[in-house]
């Protein structure tokens, strides 16, 4: 079968901070908002972009205050939504459906507040929607446990390494995960642990 390739193309504009903020577009149709998971590369949605450019639009864009130089943001759920909001009007989206990531799930949740005459369609991937009360039954242990890790670095920030530690050997060594990850092609294994491989990151 013959392969069509989608263009991406990186747009940019002056956010509300006064600072630049720079999402992917690409193909054409109807849009889908990728919403990712906090401090995941846009690069793990790569083939999945290109299969939805084929008939839609996909816009997506790396959250804010992860990288080196962004650290300072300190973003909160509400800044990461307002980011969201930024990203659909620049673009000119109007009717997106949402297609969100673990954390990802929350900002999108949180961002529909302001946008539910805008939004069409909620898909969820490995949702995390802590600290949001309404959606127990969806909530899975992972996504507990990991809170639960964060709030313990939030209040020991020496425990990071600790995380880090934890994570690379005990996590990813359980059968389960294993099982997990070895469905994901080796390529994008490292960007979807990539949030926990350091302590920088865990903080």
């Amino acid at each position: 079968a013959m392969t069509t390739h989608v263009e991406q193309h990186a747009r940019t504009f002056t956010c509300r901070l006064g600072r630049p903020l720079s999402y992917i577009e690409a193909g054409s149709g109807p849009d889908i908002v990728v919403v990712n998971a906090y401090g995941v590369s846009t690069q793990l949605w790569r083939p999945v972009v290109e299969r939805l450019g084929l008939t839609n639009r996909v816009l997506l864009w790396d959250m804010r205050g992860f990288a080196d130089g962004e650290r300072d943001l300190k973003f909160t759920l509400a800044d990461h939504a307002a980011d969201l909001e930024e990203i659909l009007d620049h673009a000119g989206s109007t009717s997106p459906h949402f297609l969100a990531y673990c954390s990802g799930t929350k900002v999108a949740l949180t961002a529909y507040e302001k946008l539910k005459d805008r939004v069409q369609s909620f898909v969820f991937v490995g949702g995390n929607f802590w600290p949001m009360t309404d959606f127990g039954p969806m909530q899975c242990r992972f996504a507990v446990n990991l809170h639960n890790l964060a709030q313990m670095v939030k209040k020991r920030p020496f425990m990071a390494p600790v995380v880090v530690t934890v994570m690379r050997g005990n996590i990813i060594a359980l059968p389960s995960v294993t099982e997990n990850m070895s469905m994901i092609p080796e390529e994008y294994r490292d960007l979807v642990v990539g949030p926990f491989t350091s302590k920088e990151a865990v903080r």
